[in-house]
């Protein structure tokens, strides 16, 4: 997802002067911008993320003159590869929430979105960030406005590549058939269907995304306007799933069913039911994106 940046645009982005930005470039070789024909510099992804891991070296101990010997090539591969890591990031966002450092917290993000090739792989990376805050929150280790301020930034990307407009779609032939993804009446958790509803998205469909806390009333009044050809959902709590398939049955044996729903979310992962028998009255249990993508390529 390259973007491109004036001097000015990407010295304000990343905080320093346009004097400072050249200095990098005639000293130390550390830049390399296009021009454009008028003769100005242009910078893009990869300088952002040059920068941006340049200054984690710094703020390391590394001297700016001994980190610029290695040479541009090189260190973009490193800051690629630590990028393309798990581990490693999630311990440099865990200390910066625990310093309350969450604007720094946003600017990686800012640079993940910008050199992630899709928004999915961003959200998966989000995802298993997520998964380490949260448990750093449950044993103790941080406080629970860090967890909340860094699933806002997070949510604030996610939902930022949701509604932009032009092409991110492997499959062009599904574009058009509409998607409702929302978290259920009484689901606060909206970065699980979020990710989902950029799945979708990225495979094709056009997505109406009601965010967290749907009311079923609302999700139904919604159906009836749009004509989805199905409805996402997500929960974390079984009972909320269990009573979300309830309405969905009784609709369908009240003859008012009027599209499948597909049901994710740790809430109905163990359920004990027969899916076959769900199925039949228009409801599909997932778990994995695989298994998503096939049923919603299927009906």
């Amino acid at each position: 997802m390259a973007k491109s940046f004036s001097i000015q645009e990407f010295g304000e982005k990343v905080g320093v002067s346009t004097s400072a930005l050249r200095a990098w470039e005639r000293r130390y070789q550390l830049f390399d911008p296009d021009r454009t024909q008028a003769g100005h510099r242009t910078y893009g992804t990869d300088d952002l993320l040059l920068y941006w891991f340049v200054e984690l070296q710094r703020e390391a101990g590394g001297s700016l003159a001994k980190i610029a010997k290695k040479g541009r090539p090189a260190i973009l591969l490193e800051a690629h590869s630590y990028l393309s890591g798990v581990q490693e990031p999630s311990n440099y966002i865990m200390n910066l929430l625990k310093q309350n450092r969450f604007a720094e917290t946003f600017r990686f993000l800012e640079i993940l979105a910008a050199v992630c090739e899709t928004p999915v792989i961003f959200a998966d990376n989000c995802l298993l960030y997520m998964r380490d805050v949260g448990i750093s929150w449950h044993n103790g280790e941080l406080c629970i406005s860090a967890e909340h301020a860094f699933t806002t930034q997070v949510r604030h990307f996610m939902t930022a590549f949701l509604f932009q407009d032009g092409p991110s779609t492997e499959n062009m032939a599904l574009k058009g058939q509409k998607v409702i993804c929302c978290a259920m009446e009484g689901e606060l958790h909206e970065l699980g269907i979020l990710r989902v509803a950029l799945y979708l998205k990225y495979w094709g469909f056009e997505v109406l995304y009601l965010g967290a806390n749907t009311p079923w009333h609302s999700l139904l009044n919604c159906i009836l306007s749009t004509r989805p050809c199905f409805v996402c959902v997500t929960s974390t709590q079984s009972i909320e799933a269990q009573t979300l398939i309830h309405q969905v049955c009784s609709q369908s044996t009240s003859a008012k069913v009027l599209c499948p729903f597909v049901v994710g979310g740790s809430g109905s992962a163990h359920l004990k039911v027969d899916k076959v028998d769900l199925q039949a009255k228009g409801v599909y249990l997932t778990q994995d994106m695989d298994d998503l993508k096939r049923i919603a390529l299927a009906i």
